[in-house]
């Protein structure tokens, strides 16, 4: 489902705030003016949670996954503001490796370079949980709560060195704040991918500042781990 306009909501919360604090005052003309405010008043309290709702719903998930199908190296191609802001502050030539540690969690490995495509090597290790939705985990790096790992859609089935593989993922969480675009191969992914890739996050609420994809940097230059 996807989130009302930002401005709706605040709208919604803005005319709530107003009817209520009318609602406060004590000069009313007649009991059926107040019962008419105090309805409305109402009705826009069932708007707000309705626009609420549709934000925290989160975006839409694939109906199953494969997990061997997802298993190995990806090359981060889009990231949202606030993941460079964040942990992938001054990074480059990003990638993601999971591998099965048991029939229920894999291991997590992320690398990148920091401030040039040679510069110093930065990585975190972490796992990540299955749940009873086969596209909804949770990723674990040691901090105090458990990631959402949401797996919006996956492009099709290829061979990359000789495995079978999920060409390319699309991932976030409920509040589609963190957005990550993940490749198996970067030269692929941009001759292919990239333009069904972008409409999809367009038309499913990735299309403002705080969440839209800006591109990561992948260059002849990058130095991947081995």
């Amino acid at each position: 489902i996807r989130r009302p306009p930002r401005s709706t909501f605040f709208s919604y919360t803005t005319l709530c705030t107003s009817i209520r604090s009318l609602l406060a005052e004590d000069n009313w003309g007649s009991q059926q003016v107040l019962e008419s405010f105090s309805m409305l008043f109402l009705t826009c309290l069932a708007m707000l949670v309705a626009a609420t709702q549709a934000q925290v719903e989160g975006p839409p998930t694939v109906g199953e996954l494969d997990v061997p199908l997802y298993l190995g190296r990806w090359y981060q191609m889009y990231a949202s503001a606030i993941v460079y802001e964040t942990f992938e502050k001054d990074g480059l030539c990003f990638t993601a490796t999971y591998n099965l540690y048991n029939e229920s969690t894999l291991t997590v490995y992320n690398n990148q370079r920091l401030l040039t495509p040679d510069g110093e090597e930065d990585e975190i290790f972490g796992y990540a949980y299955t749940t009873d939705d086969p596209a909804k985990l949770l990723v674990d790096f040691g901090f105090e709560e458990y990631g959402n790992y949401w797996i919006m859609n996956l492009g099709p089935v290829r061979e990359y060195d000789g495995v079978m593989q999920y060409s390319y993922s699309l991932v976030s969480e409920r509040t589609r704040t963190f957005l990550f675009v993940l490749a198996r191969d970067v030269d692929e992914f941009r001759a292919e991918f990239d333009d069904e890739v972008l409409a999809f996050l367009n038309e499913n609420g990735f299309d403002q500042d705080r969440n839209m994809p800006i591109e990561s940097y992948h260059g002849d230059d990058c130095i991947y781990p081995k």
